[in-house]
C-alpha cells in the first residue's frame, strides 16, 4: 500500500510538470513548462486547496534512520560520483554533437 500511495504521489507531480510545460507550448512562455508546474503546485498548497501529501513519505525514512547514519557517508559519495560522472557524459556527448553539426 505504502508502494501505490508513493506512486500516486509522484503521479501527482509529475502531472504538475506536464501541466506547466502544456500552458508553457500554449502561450509561449520564456520560463520553462517544469517551473511553473511548480509555481501552480505551490500555489495550490499555499492555499490549502491541495493538502501537503509529501511528509508521509519522507517521514518513512525515519524508519532506516539506523542505515542511513552508518551508511550515509557512503551513499553521499556514491551520489556525489554518480552527478560527476553524468556531468562529464553530458558534457561529452553536447561536445560531440555541437562538433558534428559544424
Amino acid at each position: 500500500m505504502k508502494y501505490v500511495t508513493l506512486l500516486l504521489q509522484v503521479g501527482v507531480l509529475y502531472v504538475f510538470s506536464l501541466v506547466g510545460t502544456w500552458i508553457q507550448g500554449v502561450f509561449h512562455l520564456s520560463m520553462p513548462g517544469s517551473l511553473i508546474g511548480m509555481l501552480m503546485l505551490f500555489l495550490l498548497l499555499s492555499t490549502r486547496i491541495l493538502p501537503l501529501f509529501l511528509i508521509p513519505s519522507t517521514t518513512g525514512l525515519m524508519e532506516y534512520g539506523s542505515f542511513l547514519f552508518s551508511k550515509g557517508s557512503i551513499i553521499f559519495l556514491l551520489v556525489v560520483a554518480s552527478t560527476v560522472v553524468t556531468l562529464i557524459v553530458s558534457g561529452y556527448i553536447s561536445q560531440l554533437l555541437i562538433t558534428t553539426k559544424k
